[in-house]
């Protein structure tokens, strides 16, 4: 039995090109390149020469990702036209996972947010993304992967009727704000 890895990560990647969806591969890519602090342009070069859909798929990554339902959900939400921004950092909440302007999408996990203390956080942020002004959307595992369709509808109901657009001066500046903590942190 081996005690190490037969593969380098970049070999296992290109291999799982076969075997994983779209949305699996670039999950597990966004993971990789998050745990590692690495760029999609350095996951590229230790791939060494790939064709065009892997360079398209690699394209599709974003390093700040911080779990496979994020980056699932981003994909879905950005192939359907919505202004997805990844990690946005909001004031008094900190670092959300997504937003599409006002609202803001938080996927949960049973590891991260199962704890008391967790559920606890989870809710004073949600309260206090509310008092300043944001709409909070929690999903579940179970709702990203086996619900998607309610999940989608529930977000167009909220999006259709405009209720995450910034409209007000008040409102405006939050989207500005959070824009520009968002640059800072990425520097």
């Amino acid at each position: 039995m081996a005690s190490e890895p037969v593969d380098s990560i970049p070999s296992a990647l290109l291999c799982a090109t076969g075997c994983l969806s779209r949305e699996e591969w670039i999950a597990v890519c966004d993971s990789y390149m998050n745990s590692r602090g690495i760029t999609v342009e350095d996951l590229r070069a230790v791939m060494g020469n790939v064709g065009p859909t892997v360079t398209e798929w690699l394209y599709s990554t974003d390093s700040r990702s911080q779990s496979g339902t994020e980056s699932i959900t981003r994909l879905r939400l950005r192939s359907l036209g919505f202004n997805v921004v990844v990690q946005p950092q909001i004031d008094g909440v900190g670092r959300a996972d997504l937003r599409i302007g006002l609202l803001i999408i938080e996927c949960d996990s049973m590891q991260y947010h199962g704890t008391k203390v967790d559920y606890e956080r989870d809710h004073k942020r949600d309260r206090k993304a509310l008092v300043n002004g944001w709409l909070t959307l929690r999903l579940t595992y179970d709702d990203i992967l086996f619900g998607w369709d309610e999940v989608l509808a529930d977000i167009r109901s909220i999006t259709g009727r405009d209720r995450h657009r910034a409209r007000t001066p008040g409102e405006l500046a939050l989207i500005e704000k959070s824009v520009r903590q968002s640059r800072f942190v990425e520097d």
